[in-house]
């Protein structure tokens, strides 16, 4: 029988252990000529707001990013290492800290067949190839995974993209385009269906007074 209790804290940090692990390898291959980058460049260098909002799969596949791709910053391996700390990702930050640390092989982690493949078969890394590996690990796991819920708010990106000196005109164009709203896109959408009912019931009530024959 399946599974569908949410998994642990601990769960959760071991599979994303073993996962940077493979990531790891990924990168080396990568560094070695033997898998291919083709991914488009980023749009913005992601702060701690981004960081905070990433699952336990878009970790990974930052972690993967980072190391073979954009070759991050300290400034935002700062950001990633705080986000593990954070969130009690004990195995997953020695992990990360440590080439030669493995992650414990207690029964506690969660199997993720189709992240294990896709790393094993991996000729080619590009764009929605990270995409890929990051929903390979998230569809396993069951429950919250520490992530702050929603969408980045405008507010929180361009705090982020401050911290991360971005281009100041970049900035402004931002501000220009999007706003500078403190809610999350969700929370906005949210609070925009209950209202969006109302007014669709309101509506019917209108039309079967209308359709309504007179007595």
């Amino acid at each position: 029988m399946a599974n569908t209790q949410a998994h642990t804290t601990r769960e959760i940090d071991l599979t994303l252990a073993r996962a940077l692990r493979k990531a790891r390898t990924v990168a080396r291959a990568v560094e070695q000529k033997r898998v291919a980058v083709r991914a488009h460049p980023r749009t913005r260098t992601p702060g701690p707001n981004t960081y905070k909002r990433m699952s336990a799969g878009q970790l990974a596949a930052a972690f993967l990013a980072g190391e073979a791709v954009h070759r991050w910053s300290q400034q935002e391996q700062g950001f990633f290492r705080d986000e593990l700390h954070n969130r009690g990702f004990d195995e997953s930050l020695e992990t990360w800290q440590d080439e030669q640390y493995e992650p414990s092989n207690s029964d506690e982690g969660i199997d993720t067949p189709r992240f294990d493949h896709s790393v094993a078969s991996l000729a080619v890394l590009t764009t929605a190839g990270l995409d890929n590996l990051a929903n390979a690990i998230d569809e396993v796991i069951l429950g919250g995974d520490g992530r702050v819920p929603g969408a980045l708010p405008p507010a929180e990106v361009i705090e982020d993209m401050q911290i991360t000196n971005a281009d100041p005109d970049a900035i402004v164009a931002y501000e220009t385009g999007v706003g500078t709203s403190p809610i999350s896109p969700a929370d906005l959408l949210d609070e925009q269906e209950p209202q969006m009912e109302t007014a669709d019931l309101a509506a019917e009530d209108v039309a079967e007074q209308q359709d309504a024959p007179a007595l």
